[in-house]
């Protein structure tokens, strides 16, 4: 156990082990601080598009399970959300993030059918769960836009803008890449809030 003890100690304040009795009377501070350089380290994998393009990967496989597509996109909101660092790597051509997302929102005849279908209730009885993810994917991917257009992150908003089908494919869906914002928008809005 001391030696146990010692080694988490050297891993989370390298060559100061004479706080070691400190430590070893406060043991949940211990853990606590453990778990949190190695949370840490964990993040810090995420900037490389190596842990990115996995993921992506899986986003574009058809055979692969809707609901580990669900968690995917859900780790992207996530992803879109994190430092500069992140959001290199996931703008990386390793990964193709973007361009994968944005294939998401393709339209096309059986989709609308299937959508229209469902809004309304009429015409075609139940639906199935392979004409049924699809459109759940899609409205997913929609909001995650929706959410990154919200943040209105210069990185975002300059990576989108140079993919040149982004904005077709964005207007299919009602959606447009914002603009950056700028001193007076930011004015405007102390402004609004102040009246």
């Amino acid at each position: 156990m001391t030696n146990f003890m010692k080694r988490t100690i050297a891993l989370i304040e390298k060559n100061e082990n004479e706080k070691y009795i400190n430590f070893a009377l406060d043991l949940p501070n211990l853990n606590f601080l453990a778990c949190k350089r190695f949370l840490r380290e964990m993040a810090i994998c995420f900037e490389s598009p190596v842990f990115i393009a996995p993921l992506i990967r899986l986003l574009k496989t058809p055979t692969e399970k809707h609901e580990n597509k669900m968690i995917i996109l859900d780790l992207m909101k996530n992803l879109v959300s994190g430092s500069e660092k992140v959001l290199v790597a996931v703008n990386s051509p390793a990964s193709d993030t973007y361009m994968t997302l944005l294939k998401i929102l393709i339209k096309n005849n059986k989709m609308d059918k299937a959508r229209s279908a469902l809004q309304g209730n009429s015409g075609g009885g139940q639906m199935t769960t392979s004409m049924l993810n699809p459109i759940i994917l899609q409205t997913k991917c929609i909001d995650l836009f929706k959410f990154m257009f919200e943040q209105r992150r210069p990185t975002i908003i300059r990576d989108l803008s140079c993919i040149g089908a982004s904005s077709t494919l964005l207007k299919e869906q009602e959606l447009e890449i914002p603009q950056f914002i700028t001193l007076p928008d930011i004015m405007y809005f102390f402004d609004e809030i102040s009246d």
